[in-house]
């Protein structure tokens, strides 16, 4: 690397999502997520692009919903998700984390199980990422429990995050305040 940039410099993003890329990927978990069913469709408005439909666990999704892949030219089966609220440490924002990936939420599973790790509100989590399409591996690895600044959580507490508008196909950025008990418990786990 040369002076021309600082070493640490990257571009940033303006997307309200966290998407894993090459190499490291740190986060705090900001929320519990909500967890479903999602698969993709041709959106109504523009034929060119395809858009999620998430569903709740349990809820039926008929088979004639779903919808063949343009790229693929196969069926889009429903895949499990979970979607959460986290802080991304690369991007320095607060951002929504899809996680489709058996693997990362496997691991993430067995950490929350830990009785030494427990919620990854408590902690940072580093999920790195290395491979291209089926050759893509992940590796999920817990950073030692530290308080989260108490800057990251105001400015989760300033933003009109709710989930739960995402089973609507609605922008959970522009759906209201958060709770005051969402934000006791995201002040009980920092301390």
């Amino acid at each position: 690397m040369t002076d021309f940039l600082d070493k640490d410099y990257s571009i940033p993003t303006e997307s309200n999502y966290m998407r894993f890329i090459q190499g490291d990927n740190m986060f705090r978990a900001l929320s519990s997520p909500i967890v479903g069913m999602e698969y993709w469709i041709t959106d109504p408005e523009d034929k060119k692009k395809r858009m999620p439909v998430r569903k709740h666990m349990g809820v039926n999704i008929p088979t004639e919903d779903l919808e063949e892949n343009p790229k693929t030219h196969k069926v889009d089966m429903p895949k499990h998700f979970w979607a959460l609220v986290i802080y991304n440490y690369q991007d320095k924002r607060v951002q929504i984390l899809e996680i489709t990936q058996k693997g990362i939420q496997k691991g993430i599973l067995a950490l929350t199980k830990s009785k030494g790790w427990g919620s990854p509100k408590d902690y940072d989590i580093n999920v790195i990422r290395e491979g291209e399409g089926m050759d893509t591996e992940y590796q999920v690895q817990p950073q030692p429990k530290t308080e989260l600044d108490e800057g990251i959580i105001q400015l989760y507490k300033d933003m009109d995050i709710k989930l739960e508008v995402l089973f609507e196909s609605g922008d959970p950025f522009k759906s209201g305040k958060i709770t005051d008990e969402e934000l006791q418990e995201i002040a009980r786990k920092v301390k």
